[in-house]
């Protein structure tokens, strides 16, 4: 038995001494190698980090001053262009954004698109005048439009002692009506006088104006 037991012992101390040596076999290879090819070959990455100097170039990024061009920033937004410019509804003359006319010009080319409309007109041209609240005004042309003062705006001017004359200049706020029937005429304008009846008739639309100013 003793003898069985000490040959195991000696087995085993011989095992270990093989791995032993093959470990340091393998140690001196890798010194060998080191010594004969020099450090194994780094990524550039990793030179670059052990280094410091922080130019390491990422893999697949193109480098500065490359063919591609880096996407312009953007909110998710699309671009506002500008805003439209408003413009007239067909057969309707141009206004405010209120639907008030401001433009004699087109009331004259279109007169009965104007009709049940407000109007606020700036500056227009006395024509004709054919009593102390009716008149005509125009732009220049030969086409006129009437102009019927409301019976408030004519007890002003009255009072105030302001006549009209053809060439002044006139701001005008009221309502484009179509003329009435002349009994409905008589009615809204007392005392309508046959030259304003016969004014009132030659017109496709007229101005009910209730307010008025002279422009200097």
């Amino acid at each position: 038995m003793p003898v069985l037991l000490g040959e195991g012992r000696r087995h085993r101390q011989e095992r270990i001494w093989a791995v032993v040596a093959l470990a340091l076999g393998l140690g001196g290879l890798a010194g060998l190698l080191v010594m004969r090819y020099g450090r194994p070959a780094e990524v550039p990455a990793a030179a670059a980090a052990r280094r410091g100097d922080g130019k390491a170039e990422v893999a697949g990024r193109p480098r500065a001053g490359g063919d591609q061009a880096p996407a312009p920033a953007t909110d998710g937004k699309a671009a506002a262009g500008p805003p439209a410019e408003p413009t007239a509804e067909p057969g309707r003359p141009a206004g405010g954004p209120d639907g008030r006319v401001t433009d004699l010009a087109a009331v004259l080319v279109d007169p009965e698109a104007a009709a049940g409309r407000p109007a606020e007109l700036s500056s227009v041209l006395v024509r004709r005048v054919v009593s102390d609240r009716a008149f005509t005004v125009g732009d220049g042309s030969d086409q006129e439009l009437l102009v019927l003062l409301d019976p408030r705006v004519e007890a002003k001017m009255a009072d105030a002692n302001v006549g009209l004359k053809p060439g002044m200049r006139l701001r005008l706020a009221g309502r484009f009506d179509r003329p009435p029937a002349p009994d409905v005429a008589q009615e809204r304008y007392r005392g309508l006088s046959v030259q304003e009846a016969a004014a009132m008739r030659g017109q496709k639309t007229f101005l009910h104006a209730e307010a008025i100013g002279a422009v200097k």
